[in-house]
Protein backbone atom coordinates (compact mmCIF):
# COMPACT_ATOMS: atom_id res chain seq x y z
CA UNK A 1 0.00 0.00 0.00
CA UNK A 2 3.15 2.60 0.87
CA UNK A 3 4.01 1.92 -2.87
CA UNK A 4 1.07 3.38 -3.99
CA UNK A 5 0.79 6.24 -1.53
CA UNK A 6 4.58 7.43 -2.86
CA UNK A 7 3.29 6.68 -6.46
CA UNK A 8 0.47 9.12 -5.64
CA UNK A 9 2.51 11.45 -4.13
CA UNK A 10 4.93 11.75 -7.00
CA UNK A 11 2.64 11.38 -10.00
CA UNK A 12 0.10 14.26 -8.41
CA UNK A 13 1.46 16.35 -6.19
CA UNK A 14 2.31 19.63 -7.00
CA UNK A 15 5.58 20.77 -7.13
CA UNK A 16 5.78 22.90 -4.24
CA UNK A 17 4.87 20.40 -1.67
CA UNK A 18 5.90 16.81 -3.38
CA UNK A 19 9.60 16.12 -1.29
CA UNK A 20 7.62 17.37 1.67
CA UNK A 21 4.51 15.07 1.55
CA UNK A 22 7.57 12.06 0.29
CA UNK A 23 9.14 12.57 4.00
CA UNK A 24 6.82 13.14 5.84
CA UNK A 25 4.92 9.74 4.14
CA UNK A 26 8.31 7.79 4.63
CA UNK A 27 8.99 8.82 8.01
CA UNK A 28 5.34 7.54 8.98
CA UNK A 29 5.55 4.64 7.47
CA UNK A 30 9.54 3.91 9.24
CA UNK A 31 8.07 4.85 12.71
CA UNK A 32 5.06 3.52 11.77
CA UNK A 33 3.21 5.67 13.22
CA UNK A 34 -0.01 6.02 10.99
CA UNK A 35 -2.98 3.89 12.49
CA UNK A 36 -5.76 6.68 12.06
CA UNK A 37 -6.48 9.67 9.96
CA UNK A 38 -5.13 13.10 10.02
CA UNK A 39 -5.98 15.60 13.13
CA UNK A 40 -6.58 19.12 12.24
CA UNK A 41 -3.37 20.57 13.56
CA UNK A 42 -1.66 17.91 10.92
CA UNK A 43 -3.47 19.18 8.05
CA UNK A 44 -2.90 22.61 8.76
CA UNK A 45 0.82 22.19 9.12
CA UNK A 46 0.88 20.30 6.01
CA UNK A 47 -0.74 23.48 4.43
CA UNK A 48 1.11 25.64 5.79
CA UNK A 49 4.70 23.10 5.69
CA UNK A 50 5.02 23.73 9.43
CA UNK A 51 5.77 21.71 12.00
CA UNK A 52 3.92 21.03 15.21
CA UNK A 53 3.97 22.42 18.35
CA UNK A 54 3.62 21.05 21.95
CA UNK A 55 4.58 21.67 25.36
CA UNK A 56 6.48 19.17 27.35
CA UNK A 57 6.45 19.07 30.67
CA UNK A 58 8.98 17.85 32.96
CA UNK A 59 8.27 16.45 36.73
CA UNK A 60 9.78 19.20 38.46
CA UNK A 61 7.25 21.65 36.88
CA UNK A 62 9.33 23.26 33.93
CA UNK A 63 7.73 23.38 30.45
CA UNK A 64 9.20 23.41 27.65
CA UNK A 65 8.09 24.06 24.08
CA UNK A 66 8.81 21.34 21.33
CA UNK A 67 8.15 21.63 17.28
CA UNK A 68 7.98 18.25 15.62
CA UNK A 69 6.61 16.62 12.69
CA UNK A 70 3.39 14.67 12.51
CA UNK A 71 5.28 11.41 12.46
CA UNK A 72 7.12 11.54 15.29
CA UNK A 73 6.85 8.95 18.14
CA UNK A 74 6.75 9.77 21.62
CA UNK A 75 10.11 7.81 22.51
CA UNK A 76 11.86 10.11 19.65
CA UNK A 77 9.98 13.58 21.86
CA UNK A 78 11.51 12.03 24.99
CA UNK A 79 14.87 10.37 23.82
CA UNK A 80 15.35 14.22 22.03
CA UNK A 81 14.08 16.35 25.39
CA UNK A 82 16.60 14.04 27.44
CA UNK A 83 19.07 14.76 25.68
CA UNK A 84 18.55 18.48 26.01
CA UNK A 85 18.42 17.98 29.53
CA UNK A 86 21.71 16.50 29.14
CA UNK A 87 20.51 12.63 30.22
CA UNK A 88 23.01 10.50 28.98
CA UNK A 89 21.44 6.76 28.58
CA UNK A 90 17.75 7.24 29.52
CA UNK A 91 15.33 4.84 28.95
CA UNK A 92 11.30 4.73 29.72
CA UNK A 93 8.85 7.54 29.42
CA UNK A 94 5.14 8.55 31.10
CA UNK A 95 2.59 10.87 29.28
CA UNK A 96 0.42 12.80 31.56
CA UNK A 97 -2.56 14.77 29.84
CA UNK A 98 -3.40 17.85 31.76
CA UNK A 99 -6.88 19.47 30.77
CA UNK A 100 -8.06 22.87 31.25
CA UNK A 101 -11.85 22.77 33.21
CA UNK A 102 -13.01 25.38 30.16
CA UNK A 103 -12.39 22.80 27.23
Amino acid sequence: MFDYLLCYINDGSPADVKEYCKRKALRSYLNNARESSLALAEYEGVKWRAPLGFEFAWADGQVEGLTVDSAVTASEMARFMAGERGFQGASGWGVCGVFDDDE
